[in-house]
């Protein structure tokens, strides 16, 4: 039996116009900059260009979480997503962001490290949400702590390098296994030859009008299979950059783009998120030399983390020292209408 003394105080904020409010969203904001675990993808500025591209899209209503215990405030915005036909109608209570953003971890504020209860917290999140939420299925994903037995190990790692260690880029540049060094400095000796050679990057100080409809072709050939809800990632500059977090940078040749990327910046991290390469400039890896000229640009910024996000693609072979597990939550209802739905969607699935 559980001691009802440990509990964390639940409020939930069921409604858009209190979440679109200015009061809420400095309070969201102040909760971004004080959590001692925070993360881009809870900004509220990539947040709210995830929900005005979804919600127009998909059935979805807010649960966002706010629950106390102690000297500890713990916030963790979830909608619940009603689902069409196709998929049974099924309810699933996911976080924002879902599976464009890669973390999820909600963010802990507290004046006592001691107060800290993850497991308690995602034990009675989940009570909470049974007794009060009419869901078929929680999938909280990008989780980066699994000190619970509520959630297990997702199939993906998350690469990243401790760049605070490197206090100039020729000194990163030289952990770099022999192959890679050689090859990253004979391709930028190679693109020299074709014409100056140049990054152009920055945030909301100096980017104003930015065409985004090249760099999305280019991904969509590299990956023709990444789903791209429409808008989305003119949503993510819209609220995104001038909250200072949207790094969007180009590299170049004369003045031919060549290789792009569309990253985050946040407190002392950079996020490694979308990158695209021009074909025509394939032979002389662009998208490699435009990778470490982020980095170098991250350690002359003085951050300490270059994330290279969810993912073990090969193109991050031999840039990350670290490697970060990633846990879920995930539950499925006893009630014998979810049961239903749930096998309705694996037959669905076994056939496509």
């Amino acid at each position: 039996m559980k001691d009802s003394s440990k509990t964390y105080n639940f409020e939930w904020i069921t409604d858009w116009d209190t979440i679109y409010s200015q009061e809420f969203q400095e309070q969201w904001l102040k909760w971004h900059e004080t959590a001692v675990n925070s993360h881009v993808f809870f900004h509220p500025g990539l947040c709210m260009a995830w929900l005005e591209t979804y919600r127009p899209l998909r059935n979805l209503k807010p649960l966002f979480c706010i629950a106390k215990y102690g000297h500890t405030s713990v916030f963790l915005p979830l909608v619940l997503w009603k689902k069409n036909w196709k998929n049974a109608f099924q309810k699933m209570v996911i976080p924002v962001g879902y599976s464009d953003f890669d973390y999820h971890d909600p963010l802990i504020v507290t004046k006592n490290n001691k107060t800290i209860s993850y497991v308690l917290f995602l034990e009675n999140l989940l009570d909470e949400l049974k007794s009060k939420i009419p869901f078929d299925k929680i999938d909280i994903n990008g989780l980066k702590k699994g000190d619970s037995n509520l959630v297990f190990e997702e199939k993906d790692i998350a690469p990243y390098a401790d760049i605070s260690l490197f206090s100039d880029n020729e000194q990163y540049l030289n952990t770099l296994k022999t192959k890679l060094r050689g090859d990253l400095r004979r391709q930028i000796r190679r693109l020299s030859e074709q014409g100056t050679l140049s990054m152009v990057s920055g945030t909301a100080s100096n980017i104003v009008d930015v065409d985004l409809s090249e760099f999305l072709k280019q991904h969509s050939k590299r990956w023709p299979n990444a789903y791209k809800a429409p808008r989305f990632h003119e949503n993510i500059f819209k609220f995104g950059l001038n909250k200072g977090v949207v790094h969007f940078s180009e590299l170049k040749v004369n003045d031919e783009i060549i290789s792009w990327h569309l990253g985050f910046m946040d407190d002392t991290t950079f996020y490694y998120y979308m990158p695209a390469t021009n074909g025509r400039w394939q032979k002389y890896s662009p998208g490699k030399v435009h990778l470490l000229m982020l980095v170098n640009n991250a350690i002359d910024l003085k951050l300490q983390v270059f994330d290279h996000l969810r993912g073990n693609e090969n193109y991050k072979n031999g840039w990350a020292q670290n490697l970060q597990k990633l846990y879920k939550l995930e539950y499925h209802s006893k009630g014998l209408s979810s049961k239903i739905k749930k096998q309705l969607i694996g037959l669905k699935n076994k056939f496509l």
